[in-house]
Order: structure tokens, then sequence, then C-alpha cells
């Protein structure tokens, strides 16, 4: 695999927590508060109606949920470098992300699809049908998993990856 599971490390830090929000830990779900500190290899919840903002190191920004389902992610840690990467299940994610420099490139993987992202602004959404993408500045490599069939989706675009392939848009 393109990223393999490290020991958890410290990564982010959370801002703002709105809702239902939990870090799914052996011992149960533990709610989350602004202040806590982030390490890779932890899953979270975040019920709908709820939203979490973390902030990475470098001052990237996520803000994960949605209005209308639950929201499922992991942070993971690449094992060589310090790219960030977000395994998102569901839900949505929402992202300012700051220029990667030497980092290699922030990756978000859903169920359809990989986004690669070096610094821009973005949202992902992300049902167990589809992921969508919708660029608001910058650009993002987007690559449909089933088929590695793939597009560079730039500012004011749209793309959808879903089984059958990816579809390019202009962002309404």
């Amino acid at each position: 695999p393109l990223y393999m599971p490290v020991p958890p490390r410290q990564v982010a830090e959370v801002r703002d927590v709105s809702g239902e929000v939990f870090s799914l830990q052996s011992s149960g779900r533990q709610p989350l508060q602004g202040g806590d500190k982030i390490s890779t290899g932890t899953q979270f919840e975040v019920a709908a109606g709820s939203t979490v903002r973390f902030e990475y190191r470098d001052k990237t920004s996520v803000q994960f949920g949605s209005t209308t389902m639950a929201t499922k992610f992991q942070l993971v840690a690449e094992r060589k470098s310090q790219a960030k990467f977000v395994r998102l299940d569901q839900g949505e994610a929402l992202a300012d992300v700051a220029l990667q420099r030497n980092l290699g490139p922030m990756v978000f993987q859903t169920p359809q699809a990989r986004a690669i992202v070096l610094g821009t602004q973005f949202r992902l959404i992300v049902s167990p049908q589809d992921t969508r993408l919708d660029v608001t500045e910058g650009k993002v490599q987007f690559v449909q998993t089933a088929t590695n069939s793939n597009s560079v989706v730039v500012a004011n675009q749209s793309a959808v990856a879903n089984p059958t392939g990816l579809v390019l848009r202009e962002l309404r």
C-alpha cells in the first residue's frame, strides 16, 4: 500500500467542536473537546448535525461533519515522511490545506477515490455510492480507485467518483 501504518504520533489539535464528536478507543467512545491533541491511528465519529475542526502544525485546517449523515474518519501517518493522510469512510470534510512544501501531498482516501492535495481549499462528500470533490481554490489530483482513472480538478470544478468511473463538471 501507499501508506503503511506506523506507531501513533500527535499531528493535530481540536480547534472547534459543535455537537457530538467522539474518538473511538478500545475502552469505548470518548467525547472530543477543543484543545484535545490528535494522534494518528485514532478513529473518529461525528454525529449528523455535528462538526469538529482540526488544525495541523502547518496551519492546515480540516472540518469534518455533515448535516445529513454521520461522518467517520481516521488520521493516518505515512511511514517515511510527515505527509498527512486521512481515511474518510463516510460524511463530509471541508479543508484549507497549507502548501505542503517538502512533506509530500496531503491525501484523502475514500472507498471510491483518492484526493491528492498540495495546497488548496475544497470539500469532500462521501456516501456509500460515490465521492464528490468540490474545489474552491487551487487544484487537486482526483483518482477513482477501482479503475485508476484520474483528473486534476481545479478551482470552480467538481468531480464525482463512483464504481463506473469519474465525472468532471463546473462547480455550481
